[in-house]
């Protein structure tokens, strides 16, 4: 019926259409009745359906929802797992830059003598040195207005 009715323009005379169709329709055994309980009942159908992909349209806007906040959250951690990264890197780079530095030995600029100029470097054998030997403890002055000798190992 509603197939029929979309076919024929009903524009200037609806009711005169609709008429028509329904006399045609009984003529041949087709109660108006019988069309309006099943158009009812289609009715019922598509507005069940309806409500069914509106239900599901409500399901997956909250999970949409629901990986948007864990994208949020994943984004944060992700921000902050570089960030350390980074920091550590960086903090690997100095270690290798730092690494390269020999604290018992000075650094000069390249082309210079380090021995020249602290008398630290090789002796005269050809043998890097250590530092130098640490100084003695300071002497005292007693009342006297002399200074004494810190007292050797007794």
């Amino acid at each position: 019926m509603i197939g029929l009715l979309k076919a024929i323009p009903v524009d200037d005379h609806p009711q005169l259409v609709v008429q028509v169709i329904k006399t045609t329709l009984e003529s041949v055994g087709v109660k108006s009745s019988a069309v309006i309980e099943d158009a009812l009942a289609q009715e019922n159908r598509m507005c069940d359906a309806i409500e069914m992909l509106e239900g599901q349209v409500v399901v997956l806007m909250q999970e949409i929802q629901d990986r948007q906040e864990q994208i949020a959250q994943l984004d944060v951690a992700l921000r902050e797992t570089i960030c350390a990264k980074n920091l550590l890197a960086s903090t690997e780079a100095s270690d290798a830059e730092l690494s390269g530095i020999d604290l018992n030995q000075a650094q000069l600029a390249e082309g210079s003598d380090a021995g020249a100029l602290d008398g630290v470097g090789p002796d005269e054998a050809g043998t890097a040195r250590s530092l130098p030997p640490p100084l003695p403890p300071p002497r005292r002055r007693v009342d006297s207005g002399q200074t004494q000798l810190p007292a050797q190992g007794r």
